[in-house]
Order: C-alpha cells, then sequence, then structure tokens
C-alpha cells in the first residue's frame, strides 16, 4: 500500500471526532518528523510521523431530542460550535463548545428545507449550512444563524463522506457519478453550475459496469470516494495518474 507522508514540521494540530454515546473526542495531531525528506523514491511513509492525543471531551446534550445516527461532523470556525448531521432523524444539529444545543436545520419530510436521506454538511460564508439530502439530490440551504430555509440546487452522483473543500475555483467535494463516470465535483457557488471532474479508474468503471462477467463488487464495496482541495489542487483517493481538469490538478492516491 502506498500513501502519502504527513508531515507537520513541528505544528499542532486537532482535530474533533464523534463518539459512541453523543460524545465528542478532541485530539491533536503532533508532528514528529522535522522537515527533512524522510519517505523514499517509492513515496512510502516514513517509520515515524505524527501522532494523535486525546487532549478533552465534550458530552453533547441534546436535551429531548434523540441523536439517533451521528455523523459528519463539522466545527464552526467562527465559534467553535460543532455541527453534527443526524442520519436517523433527518436533521443537523448545531452545538455549542460546551455541549449544549444551540440550533437545529430541517427535518424529515419531502418538502422544501426536508430530507429524505440526510449526507453531507458543509458551511459556506460563514452564514450558511448546507447539507445534502442523498435521496433527492439536493443540496438544501439554511442560515446559520436562525436555521430558516433559503433554497437548494441540484447535484448529480453519490456524494462521499470525505469533506467538502472551499477553493477559488469553487466548492470542491467528492461525488461518484456512474453517468459521466467521474469520481469529484465543482461547484461554482453561487451559481448552479457544477463540474463533474476525474474519471473513476478503468478497474473501477469495468466493476461498475460489469464488463469483465463479474458481480461489481468492487465497486460496490467502493461506492463513495472522497476529495480534498486547495486553491489549484484536487486530492483524491481512486485512481493511480495525474490529470488536469477545471484547472485543477488532481493528485491521486492508491491503496
Amino acid at each position: 500500500m502506498v500513501r502519502p507522508v504527513l508531515r507537520l514540521r513541528g505544528r499542532l494540530r486537532r482535530a474533533a471526532s464523534l463518539t459512541a454515546g453523543g460524545g465528542l473526542c478532541v485530539s491533536s495531531l503532533v508532528g514528529c518528523v522535522d522537515g527533512s525528506d524522510s519517505a523514499n523514491d517509492a513515496g512510502t511513509v516514513a517509520e515515524e510521523g505524527p501522532s494523535v492525543v486525546p487532549v478533552d471531551s465534550v458530552r453533547l446534550d441534546a436535551g429531548d431530542r434523540y441523536l439517533g445516527n451521528p455523523f459528519s461532523l463539522v466545527v464552526d470556525t467562527t465559534d467553535g460550535s460543532f455541527l453534527v448531521s443526524d442520519f436517523v432523524e433527518d436533521r443537523v444539529l448545531r452545538f455549542a463548545r460546551h455541549g449544549s444545543l444551540v440550533q437545529t436545520y430541517g427535518r424529515s419530510g419531502p418538502g422544501p428545507g426536508e430530507f429524505s436521506d440526510l449526507g453531507l454538511t458543509f458551511i459556506l460564508d460563514d452564514s450558511v449550512v448546507v447539507a445534502a439530502d442523498d435521496g433527492r439530490d439536493l443540496f438544501q440551504l439554511f442560515l446559520r444563524d436562525d436555521g430558516s430555509y433559503i433554497g437548494a440546487y441540484r447535484y448529480a452522483g453519490r456524494i462521499g463522506f470525505g469533506g467538502v473543500s472551499i477553493t477559488e475555483n469553487g466548492v470542491v467535494f467528492a461525488s461518484r457519478d456512474l453517468e459521466k463516470w467521474t469520481m469529484a465535483a465543482v461547484w461554482h457557488y453561487p451559481d448552479s453550475a457544477i463540474d463533474y471532474v476525474v474519471p473513476l479508474p478503468e478497474p473501477y468503471v469495468r466493476s461498475a459496469a460489469r464488463q469483465d462477467g463479474g458481480t461489481g463488487y468492487f465497486a460496490a464495496f467502493f461506492s463513495s470516494g472522497s476529495a480534498v482541495a486547495w486553491a489549484d489542487t484536487l486530492l483524491t483517493g481512486m485512481c493511480r495518474t495525474t490529470v488536469e481538469m477545471s484547472g485543477l490538478t488532481t493528485v491521486e492516491m492508491s491503496s
């Protein structure tokens, strides 16, 4: 397995992850590698690397609301609050840093501002909460402060759970589209235009289309991808070549 080397160069980073029972674990990534090149020419991971150190925990208090199946944790950098998507209840909950429930967005149903299959959640412009309705292929938008529904945008494909990146090129997210045979997308918000980029690797296409006479298990197992983007670089996890599309350089990993 080939993986990229992660160097923090002495910096300290914090990350948050959900735990069972409605709790939140806050951890620090502590860099253990100096600035020297510690990987070989094949790009394998050095023996030393960053370590994850638990530093705090927060119990999420949803009050009389049941927190069914939390996932898609997002930290709101404007105030340090936490956004949690609840797959069972089809709603997004925002908790203050100490764990108390501050706001909810959406509910289960077929109408505007309602979800049939809640997915990925992220924040735009520090004022808009966006949540994907995978059941209807819609990004639904809410005002961050009061939870008011303000509109929707349609997308194609199956959105991954690997996060969203806001860049000068647009909102970049993983989206496996078996009609366009692509694995990522760039949404040019506030316009509705979405570019679907990065071809799915040929073995994946053959599996999904069952062109090799197989059962399609390979494609079914990897049913959603992940993507992280910078100003001009998109890092995905499903191909083995480097391509140029829509102004983004795609750096692909294999495993």
